[in-house]
């Protein structure tokens, strides 16, 4: 509970370079079970960040690709340095793209980008991905964690109870119909209202 906000950087010179084909290769002699359970544990944190009723930030510091590039986009929030490139990757290597990223990259950037993003796999610098709407904010290099940080800050003195409602409403909203995104919407707020920080804000 003393944890409000939840910062993802690197530690090194790329945010995430995605899975590694050679192990899923050397694995076993079907590659297609070394996804199987690669893809398995890879979804369980894509899904926690998707679920945590908390801010998650990405400081993308360098390249996010693959698996990188879906955890990116699975944040609430992505800060990207000048150099850092996004790169889906996956059809590149015969693959298709996983950890969410068919679910969050459409949703980001339309159907038809994230269709011309897949086919043509090309990198992505950080003009280009603002641009798109692929993150939040473009810094220069070396300053993607200390402005992550910064949001971070401006995020604790927010309602963490509206966050985490808002943020499971619009995530919840891809998969209902609008009748019953409102009736969520109502239960929702009588929640938040019934909060000390919706007392406190009324």
């Amino acid at each position: 509970e003393s944890i409000r906000v939840v910062v993802l950087a690197a530690n090194g010179k790329a945010f995430c370079a995605g899975g590694d084909l050679k192990w899923a290769l050397g694995n076993s002699s079907r590659p297609a079970a070394a996804f199987h359970e690669l893809a398995g544990r890879f979804h369980l944190a894509i899904l926690e960040i998707r679920r945590m009723p908390k801010p998650v930030i990405a400081a993308i510091n360098g390249v996010a690709a693959g698996g990188g590039f879906s955890l990116a986009l699975s944040c609430d929030f992505r800060i990207m340095e000048k150099s850092a490139i996004l790169r889906q990757a996956y059809t590149s290597s015969g693959l298709c793209l996983d950890g969410g990223g068919s679910f969050t990259l459409p949703r980001l950037v339309g159907y038809a980008r994230a269709l011309e993003i897949a086919a043509f796999d090309e990198p992505i610098g950080s003009d280009q991905a603002f641009a798109w709407g692929l993150v939040t904010k473009v810094v220069e290099d070396g300053q993607a964690l200390t402005e992550a940080a910064d949001v971070a800050r401006l995020l604790t003195q927010k309602s963490m109870n509206s966050f985490a409602w808002c943020k499971k409403l619009i995530t919840d909203s891809f998969n209902t119909s609008f009748e019953t995104q409102i009736e969520r919407e109502r239960a929702a707020l009588e929640a938040c209202a019934d909060h000390p920080d919706g007392l406190e804000g009324l």
